[in-house]
């Protein structure tokens, strides 16, 4: 019999994938709802800092995401940073 895991075991481990964590990433910033976004950046915190070498740094600005009234977009950027990405602006889809 397979072990299950919980939906966010799953969600951390498949997050460990560059390209899964980008797809999220974005998707969670298009939906346009900043604490959704938040939630995102620590999630990807948290698969990351499983295999960084900057596990540290992004472990304590991930904990300082998730607490009240510390957002700041340089913080974020710098969390982002640390796990391999970056934060862009584009244009919107016209349609």
């Amino acid at each position: 019999m397979t072990k299950s895991l919980d939906y966010h075991e799953h969600l951390i481990q498949s997050l460990q994938d560059p390209e899964e964590a980008l797809a999220y990433l974005n998707a969670a910033l298009e939906a346009g709802d900043l604490r959704m976004f938040l939630v995102a950046v620590r999630n990807v915190a948290e698969a990351g800092v499983r295999t960084s070498v900057r596990k540290r740094r992004a472990a304590s600005l991930a904990k300082e995401l998730a607490r009240k009234g510390s957002l700041s977009i340089g913080r974020v950027e710098e969390l982002l940073s640390l796990l391999g990405f970056r934060l862009t602006v584009g244009f919107k889809d016209a349609a």
